[in-house]
């Protein structure tokens, strides 16, 4: 009787389970027409701000974003965070997907140890994703890496309008 009562629940529940769920079909989203006064944005654009990690800022009408403190590197240190390589790689893409665009990288440090330290641990900080880029064969010729003493955030990336990358030096944001 026991083995009789198993054998139909097991029937029944492979009746369930092939048994085809009948969804009633929902209107489709319509996405509303972008107004006269909204012009789209480039899809460089749309492409920096599905960075993960990143927050966009445009800087001086040049499609930007940056990587606040803690979301790529800690406050005090030089290595990323963990799953840092994790936020690097959308970044690679997009830097491969764009070989004509320039692009202007300012890393900075601000630790409270002065500016001496923090420019030290911001030059650490360069030469790291340098070599990062470097090892997934990122052309280097496309980006002008800024030293910015002390600075709100890490890593600031600008899209460059046009100009040649040249040698990094040090700066105020």
């Amino acid at each position: 009787m026991k083995r009789q009562g198993y054998w139909m629940l097991a029937v029944c529940l492979l009746v369930i389970g092939c048994t085809p769920a009948i969804v009633p079909e929902a209107p489709l989203a319509t996405r509303p027409s972008p107004s006269p006064q909204e012009a789209p944005k480039p899809a460089l654009e749309v492409a920096l701000a599905a960075l993960p990690g990143a927050v966009p800022a445009p800087s001086e009408g040049a499609a930007g974003v940056a990587y606040p403190t803690g979301s790529l590197f800690a406050q005090r240190a030089v290595l990323p965070m963990p799953g840092g390589p994790r936020l690097l790689e959308p970044l690679v893409e997009l830097l491969k997907r764009y070989p004509q665009q320039r692009w202007r990288f300012l890393v900075s440090a601000r630790t409270g140890e002065g500016a001496a330290y923090d420019e030290r641990l911001a030059r650490q900080r360069r030469v790291l994703l340098e070599r990062y880029l470097r090892s997934r064969a990122v052309a280097l010729e496309q980006i002008e890496f800024t030293l910015v003493a002390q600075a709100e955030v890490p890593l600031r990336i600008v899209a460059r309008q046009g100009a040649q990358p040249s040698s990094s030096e040090v700066g105020k944001e």
